[in-house]
């Protein structure tokens, strides 16, 4: 689009909403400053204003969602009650992504509320080959809440893959 109407200007005030959007919907992975690891662009680490914050690093960040880069760093606090799970969560399941993953990546975030716990965990992994008539696309969104000292807790989850 940017090559066919060659005016930056028009192109984001035209479709940058469109952009943010399909980039949420994606999970669209972005380098972030400080860790080898992507961090996903989800509607739920998405702090309005294109900023979005990367719980692994504890940092927010600026997103372009034309060119897919993070800028404008800040340190960013996260739920300190959540927290000790969400990170245990992470680590786990960032070394499950690497194993069964070549391109994959992913992105946990925690929450609380009173004595409930809440993550989600999203992950996404993609190849592009369209030369050899070959594309996929994985992404799913895992969620679970629970309280301290439950010994069970219901898990959800969404698969999308093309």
């Amino acid at each position: 689009v940017r090559t066919l109407l060659n005016d930056d200007a028009l192109v984001r005030r035209s479709v940058s909403k469109a952009f943010a959007e399909y980039n949420r919907d994606q999970y669209i992975p972005t380098k972030v400053q400080g860790v080898e690891e992507e961090c996903l662009i989800t509607d739920a680490n998405d702090l309005s204003d294109s900023r979005f914050y990367d719980p692994r690093t504890r940092q927010s960040f600026k997103f372009d969602h034309l060119r897919r880069e993070a800028s404008e760093y800040q340190p960013h606090t996260s739920d300190e009650q959540s927290e000790p799970w969400r990170s245990t969560f992470e680590k786990e399941l960032t070394e499950y992504i690497k194993e069964r993953y070549t391109y994959g990546a992913c992105t946990v975030i925690g929450g609380s509320d009173a004595d409930t716990i809440t993550l989600a965990a999203f992950i996404e992994s993609h190849k592009f080959e369209p030369k050899n008539f070959w594309n996929g696309r994985w992404r799913s969104k895992w969620s679970l809440a629970f309280t301290k000292g439950q010994t069970e807790c219901e898990l959800t989850g969404l698969i999308k893959a093309q």
